[in-house]
């Protein structure tokens, strides 16, 4: 089967020609050898009869005075942040003070520390009197003076003199 290719015609729509006297910015589809460019609708400048007035101001201008303003308010928020970081750091519970108390909070988590492992030593040192009963004998013998019956306690003189009753 051979394939029939069918050319329909080309719709043809009135193509104008662009002219310039045409306020009409829309024109229609057309060849690439017609066409138009739009323009944009030109202004007129008309020059200003009156020169602008300037008015003698005595002492500052509007100018200088809004400069002065200008220069007052930047002062004035360089004064206000330079004295709330001034208060943040030196005044009663600025950033010195809170330096100083989590100084004092670590010595004080520091010697806490010592004291719950003296504790813990204590603790063991106890358990170990409680079962030991030599510990004991020992203990009694140096700090009660305690003697077996078998035991003799020597006692020596003093090289200094008795206090006069």
């Amino acid at each position: 089967m051979e394939a029939h290719q069918q050319s329909y015609p080309r719709p043809t729509l009135p193509i104008r020609k662009a002219s310039t006297t045409e306020s009409s910015i829309r024109t229609s589809v057309a060849r690439p050898d017609e066409y138009s460019f739009v323009e944009p609708p030109s202004q007129k400048k008309i020059a200003s009869k009156t020169l602008p007035v300037r008015y003698k101001t005595e002492g500052r201008s509007k100018k200088g005075i809004k400069n002065f303003f200008a220069k007052s308010a930047r002062w004035l928020k360089i004064g206000l942040v330079l004295f709330i970081m001034a208060r943040l750091f030196f005044s009663q519970g600025g950033v010195m003070e809170y330096i100083e108390r989590t100084k004092k909070v670590d010595e004080l988590t520091l010697y806490q520390q010592s004291l719950k492992d003296d504790n813990h030593a204590l603790e063991r040192e106890i358990k170990q009197i409680e079962t030991d009963v030599n510990l004991q004998k020992q203990l009694m013998r140096e700090h009660l003076g305690l003697i077996g019956p078998d035991e003799y306690m020597i006692l020596f003189r003093s090289e200094t003199a008795p206090s006069a009753k």
